[in-house]
């Protein structure tokens, strides 16, 4: 079974952790003049849907949330395939725990 069904799984995997920061970023890209104007009309449409992926930030770090994304898929993906209780582990957790100190 695991022929049949590893494909599918991958696939899923690529299409969830490609795809929903690509489609937000797209999302966010293709409104970005709207984001940070409330006089626009479809301000409080877009604010609504998208208000929580850029209102932290700052007007030209509207895409940062995305990159936030990324980062905590690859870190969770990574820490999935090693191994609980060993080096890597552990290293693996000490460079997430660095770089989201670092850079987020």
């Amino acid at each position: 079974h695991a022929t049949v069904y590893m494909p599918m799984g991958v696939f899923a995997g690529i299409v969830y952790i490609i795809g929903t920061p690509a489609v937000l970023f797209w999302r966010l890209w293709s409104n970005r003049h709207i984001l940070h104007d409330p006089t626009s009309p479809n301000y409080n449409a877009i604010h609504f849907e998208l208000g929580d992926l850029y209102q932290s930030f700052e007007k030209p770090f509207w895409f940062f949330e995305i990159l936030v994304i990324v980062w905590k898929c690859f870190m969770t993906g990574a820490l999935c395939i090693v191994a609980p209780n060993t080096a890597m582990y552990c290293m693996m957790t000490a460079i997430k725990v660095v770089v989201r100190m670092e850079f987020f």
